[in-house]
């Protein structure tokens, strides 16, 4: 969420969509700020690896680290059509709460 608000800028926009489908529950990031390059796309979970000015490169590495402990998956899309979104897919598990 933080990356989302640095990116948009003062007239963008950040949709959050959460859904469950069987046994997976999946979260969608979207925003309109300018997109990731492929070649940034390639390097943004790798430790250290940052295009801001006082970024430590940690942020999305660390994500990527929990995503991974939790057996989910994590996808990362951008375009100037379509914005930017990191989609996370989560294996769900059913909750008691009796």
């Amino acid at each position: 969420m933080l990356n989302a608000i640095q990116a948009i800028g003062k007239n963008g926009t950040i949709e959050i969509d959460i859904s469950k489908k069987s046994d997976f529950a999946t979260v969608v990031i979207k925003n309109t700020g300018p997109i990731i390059s492929k070649k940034d796309k390639e390097n943004i979970f790798t430790p250290f690896f940052t295009t801001k000015s006082n970024g430590t490169g940690l942020g999305l590495a660390i994500t990527k680290k929990i995503i991974d402990l939790h057996n989910a998956t994590i996808e990362v899309q951008s375009s100037e059509k379509d914005g930017t979104f990191f989609k996370f897919v989560f294996p769900a598990e059913e909750i008691s709460y009796e």
